[in-house]
């Protein structure tokens, strides 16, 4: 993975601190790294990384905890690793052959140790830690997390920041209680006094399984976790190493997760129930639909009704084709070119054929562009110029707003644009109207509708 590779690299980069210490160890790096290298390489992971994050379809989230799953395997790996070698040379070392003096130094403690062993108490040398540390460590299958910060870095860590928001905040004491579970197994606990309740600290300790690899990291994991357990709303975690900050991204994550999950199956089952309803109710409908008409004799319909019909239809061919004649006479005229001049000003106009294209292809298009770019004036005249200069049937565009005033105020704006007279929106001889509640001005001969979505609906 990318960030861990990142790490890996900047961790082999010199520091930028200018003391003797750090002096000795930057020319060791240098004569084994090539660090230009390095730096070209780590200048090339970050502007993958930098493409990828802008990229519209990027998960922040999926993305970190992608990363804290690849970080915890990359540090189980090389802790097995660090195991295998130890247990490999402690092999190696018992196979050696003791000599004549090894054996007699043994002689010699064998014997003190029967005369004395019982009156010294000798103490034995633990492997990892006490007793209850090696049970728990049997019992637990531990996450071990790699914590290694760039040499570069001049920031402060976890511990510090807990210790200045301790000051700020009136908390007192911070009390950490570090242990070894095995081989490159630290787990920390942190008390925390409080002025003012003195007999009840603040008492916090890691996730069961959560383990580093040095006392160090241990303290600073613990005081990550502690100042995320107080304040997980605080942006205090951008101040931290980015190590700490990925971990604390992906505590938030789990969080909001654990909060919302409830809400987001409630709602889950909400959307199911009236799915099923509408779906239910479909089938039932459908079904007397049938069973009427299956019970009712093939009547056929009324001459009358049918000559109705046919009229009307005729007349509303006939109003779509004078819409038409008027609007070819139009956009010849020198109002017209000078207003579609100004329209084609408008971002959106670059993608008029485009937009008509996806229109006849497609049943559903979602267009987005930014406040005043053209969507709500633009793209209804362009369906409606589309269907007046080349379409053979009559049409109707209708284009829907949230209010009353909004519907209004576009349909008269369009109406101008497209070179109806001023004040005739709604009558014969515009190509455009609109409908709201208590107001209706819209005639047959109009081509394009404006209207507020709750009369859409009804």
């Amino acid at each position: 993975m990318m960030k861990i590779r990142l790490q890996e690299l900047e961790s082999l980069l010199p520091s930028k601190k200018k003391n003797k210490k750090k002096q000795k160890d930057d020319t060791s790096i240098e004569k084994n790294v090539d660090v230009n290298a390095v730096m070209k390489e780590v200048k090339h992971i970050k502007d993958n990384l930098s493409s990828l994050e802008i990229d519209w379809e990027f998960d922040q989230r999926k993305a970190n905890e992608l990363y804290l799953k690849k970080l915890e395997l990359a540090a189980e790996e090389k802790r097995k690793i660090q195991e295998e070698e130890i247990k490999a040379r402690k092999e190696s070392e018992q196979e050696k052959p003791k000599d004549s003096c090894d054996v007699l130094n043994d002689d010699v403690e064998d014997d003190e140790g029967d005369l004395f062993g019982g009156l010294m108490g000798e103490e034995e040398e633990p492997t990892y830690g006490t007793e209850d540390a090696n049970q728990l460590n049997a019992a637990t299958s531990w996450t071990i997390i790699e914590l290694s910060v760039p040499q570069s870095w001049k920031g402060q860590y976890p511990k510090d920041v807990l210790a200045d928001y301790c000051k700020r905040n009136s908390l007192g004491k911070q009390t950490y209680k570090t242990t070894e579970h095995g081989f490159n197994t630290w787990r920390s606990a942190l008390k925390i006094a409080q002025d003012k309740h003195p007999n009840e600290p603040l008492c916090f300790e890691l996730p069961e399984g959560l383990a580093t690899n040095s006392r160090k990291n241990a303290e600073n994991l613990i005081a990550a976790y502690t100042l995320f357990s107080l304040d997980p709303n605080t942006s205090i975690y951008k101040a931290i190493p980015t190590v700490y900050k990925d971990l604390w991204l992906g505590w938030l994550n789990e969080k909001q997760l654990k909060e919302e999950g409830p809400r987001i199956k409630m709602d889950k089952q909400r959307f199911t129930f009236i799915t099923d309803l509408v779906n239910n109710s479909f089938i039932k409908l459908n079904h007397d639909d049938i069973s009427a008409d299956d019970r009712l004799s093939p009547e056929p319909k009324p001459k009358k009704e049918s000559n109705v019909t046919a009229k009307q239809s005729s007349k509303l061919k006939s109003k779509f084709k004078q819409a038409k004649e008027s609007f070819k006479n139009r956009i010849e005229t020198k109002q017209y070119i000078d207003m579609k001049g100004k329209r084609n000003d408008l971002p959106v106009a670059a993608y008029r054929e485009e937009i008509l294209e996806l229109v006849k292809k497609n049943q559903v298009l979602i267009i987005s562009g930014e406040t005043g770019c053209g969507k709500s004036t633009q793209v209804p005249q362009f369906l409606a110029e589309d269907l007046l200069l080349g379409s053979s049937e009559s049409g109707l565009v209708i284009c829907t707003q949230p209010r009353r005033i909004s519907a209004m105020s576009i349909a008269n704006r369009v109406s101008m644009e497209m070179g109806d007279a001023p004040n005739t929106t709604g009558s014969k001889n515009a190509m455009v109207g609109y409908q709201i509640r208590l107001e209706n001005r819209v005639s047959e001969e109009n081509v394009l509708l404006y209207c507020t979505t709750v009369n859409t609906i009804e």
